[in-house]
């Protein structure tokens, strides 16, 4: 077989079997969707010492917030804190309506790391 009829021939092989995973796979009982579940963090860049930082904690699927009892659910899963000049400070978290509301203060001049880490359970 030449092989120009010899790739023909596996291209064909080929689509038949992609056409028959797809097949087998929509036929499939059972089978549920896979959604990412996401974190973030919406602040402003920098902050001032001694004034106040607001920090809104996002939880979401594909980057779309969640809202109500889906975004509740997610509080006591969520573990926020600031590490800066003077150490690691837990912050708490209070509800809005798509996010979670977290403040502090900087005492001091210098570099501070904003922290949001979703417990293992989250999800």
């Amino acid at each position: 077989m030449c092989g120009f009829l010899r790739s023909q021939a596996i291209a064909r092989r080929a689509a038949g079997g992609i056409a028959a995973l797809l097949l087998v796979t929509a036929w499939m009982p059972g089978t549920t969707m896979v959604y990412g579940h996401e974190l973030w963090i919406e602040t402003e860049p920098a902050a001032k010492v001694g004034q106040t930082h607001t920090m809104h904690i996002c939880c979401g699927h594909a980057v779309e917030k969640a809202t109500g009892d889906s975004l509740a659910a997610q509080q006591s899963k969520i573990s926020t804190w600031v590490l800066g000049p003077g150490g690691r400070e837990s912050v708490g978290l209070a509800p809005a309506s798509d996010s979670f509301v977290a403040k502090f203060a900087p005492g001091s001049p210098g570099n501070y790391l904003r922290s949001a880490l979703p417990e293992p359970s989250w999800g």
